[in-house]
């Protein structure tokens, strides 16, 4: 009598081999049972729990921690297995791909089920994904538009971003100059509209926090001079010239923004100083660099301007400006500052800072009678264009050199044209060179 052969029974069988009571060969993810008859195939080890018309078996310690989705394999189907009857079957990486969105299902519901807590509803809104977009240009785009000083650019990069993720002010100030430098960039009209409208949305955010912020001396210094330096910048980038004769020059609207920084920096120095930020205090030149043939020297007559001009019998008064002790003195000051920065400009590289720093030191006196129209205070603004010229690449700065120039020249007569506006015309209006990033 031949010996009796041993029955071997497996448990580990999908379950619906196990539910129809017939032997299961085990193929995964779909075995050859459920691939003929088009049935689901789920095994044990990733059947979910309650499934209806399913009772698990305890699993084994080897299964209870789920392991991840192993690599597909092709199904072994036998050569005489019928065609599909549909479109979908008919593609065998189909009923592959159902097995593994099941397999997904089971680790979801073993996820939930071994969380402490029920795990909170978590969504992007249009507007997130918005604001993303919006910080992901500034970190690969705009950062390296703020300034042509590379030694900084790793300040605007990094250091902008995480103080913006701790402080609201710091953010809605990075978002309004990322998207104004994306409508300044976009070649669509519709979409370079819909960035204006977004950075004008978070500029007004960020000058109604900036507010609150410089009340309360408790803010963060580091994150409050950041966002004033984008919100400067902010100002600097957008376009409010107009043709009319006493319309305010665009970069008239600059000196208040350049100021307020340099208030806040001289009301919470000491904090600044010794915070992330404390390099970009650093950029301007406070002492003169004596070059001997420099590149691009002002004219010295320049510094007549600076010259007492009472009135006498036999130079009456004809529009020229009476200077007067008091004026004269400011006038000295402020060529003298605009020497400063001019030598140390163009010796160094154009460095953007070292431009905007002499509106940053120009004396209140020197702004209003710019403000009055002035024709000395104008002529001097003229030399000053001149840096803002050489920065026209930089898409803040771009087109305000020439739109202020021309504002300005309208405002004077005939004789302080001539003799006064045409060596800084020729370089504003010319072919000059620029630098920076547009």
């Amino acid at each position: 009598m031949p010996p009796k052969r041993m029955h071997t029974k497996s448990r580990n069988g999908c379950m619906t081999c196990r539910r129809r009571r017939v032997k299961c060969d085990e193929i995964r993810p779909i075995c050859s049972n459920c691939t003929r008859r088009e049935l689901d195939c789920v095994y044990a080890a990733y059947c979910p729990p309650g499934r209806p018309g399913i009772s698990n078996p305890p699993l084994s310690p080897r299964l209870r921690t789920l392991p991840l989705p192993l690599p597909l394999q092709e199904s072994r189907t036998p050569a005489s297995t019928k065609p599909r009857r549909s479109s979908t079957t008919n593609n065998p990486s189909a009923a592959t791909l159902a097995a593994l969105a099941k397999q997904f299902d089971a680790l979801i519901l073993e996820a939930r089920a071994k969380s402490p807590s029920p795990l909170p509803r978590i969504s992007l809104s249009k507007g997130d994904l918005d604001n993303l977009s919006l910080l992901h240009h500034f970190t690969i785009r705009t950062y390296n538009t703020l300034t042509n000083d590379g030694t900084r650019e790793d300040i605007f990069r990094v250091m902008y971003p995480r103080i913006a993720f701790q402080n609201e002010l710091t953010m809605y100030s990075l978002l309004a100059v990322t998207a104004l430098h994306r409508s300044k960039t976009a070649g669509a009209s519709l979409v370079a509209s819909r960035y204006q409208i977004i950075a004008a949305s978070y500029f007004d955010r960020a000058l109604s926090s900036l507010r609150i912020a410089i009340l309360d001396s408790s803010r963060n210094a580091t994150a409050l001079f950041a966002a004033s330096t984008l919100i400067a910048i902010y100002g600097l980038g957008c376009h409010t010239t107009g043709s009319e004769p006493n319309h305010i020059p665009r970069v008239f609207t600059w000196i208040p923004l350049v100021k307020g920084i340099k208030t806040i920096i001289k009301q919470w120095w000491a904090p600044v100083k010794q915070g992330p930020l404390a390099r970009l205090t650093e950029q301007g030149a406070l002492e003169l660099i004596e070059v001997d043939n420099g590149p691009l020297p002002l004219p010295a007559s320049l510094f007549n301007l600076a010259l007492e001009t009472p009135p006498t019998s036999n130079t009456p008064y004809n529009g020229d400006e009476i200077v007067d002790a008091v004026s004269a003195s400011i006038y000295k000051h402020v060529l003298g500052e605009l020497r400063t920065s001019w030598t140390n400009f163009w010796a160094t590289g154009h460095r953007t800072a070292i431009c905007i720093q002499w509106l940053v030191l120009a004396p209140d006196e020197y702004v209003i009678y710019l403000m009055e129209g002035r024709p000395r205070a104008l002529v001097i603004f003229c030399y000053f264009l001149c840096m803002i010229k050489k920065l026209d690449g930089l898409w803040w700065i771009k087109g305000s050199a020439e739109e202020t120039f021309i504002q300005i020249e309208g405002k004077l007569n005939t004789r302080w044209k001539e003799q006064w506006l045409k060596w800084p015309k020729s370089i504003i209006m010319g072919d000059c060179e620029v630098v920076g990033e547009s």
